[in-house]
């Protein structure tokens, strides 16, 4: 091993080196390393064996799909009603109000 000299103090002393540790190589790692999938392979394991039940799972996933979709419209046209409402209440109250300033003009007059 290789020794180097330091002087400290006034007196050389010999320190050692220590070794480099040793790396796996590429090889070694790779070959520990599972196996990755291709993207074929995990699509192939996503999808079922078999065709009646890949049927009823699209049939399942519509249905689900088919009620949000009937719930968000219903909750549109129940917004569409309720604000059709106010703007109805607030077109009254206007129309009083005019009135009201209109026979207090014609009776000024």
């Amino acid at each position: 091993m290789p020794t180097t000299k330091r002087k400290a103090a006034g007196t050389a002393k010999t320190t050692r080196r220590k070794a480099a540790k040793k790396t796996a190589s590429k090889k070694k790692v790779r070959a520990k390393a599972p196996k990755r999938k291709t993207a074929i392979q995990r699509i192939e394991s996503e999808l079922p064996k078999d065709l009646r039940v890949f049927s009823r799972q699209v049939r399942r996933d519509l249905n689900k799909l088919e009620k949000q979709i009937e719930g968000a419209q219903k909750d549109v046209r129940s917004g569409m009603t309720r604000v059709l409402r106010d703007v109805s209440h607030q077109l009254g109250r206007f129309e009083t109000e005019g009135e009201r300033r209109w026979t207090k003009l014609t009776t000024q007059a």
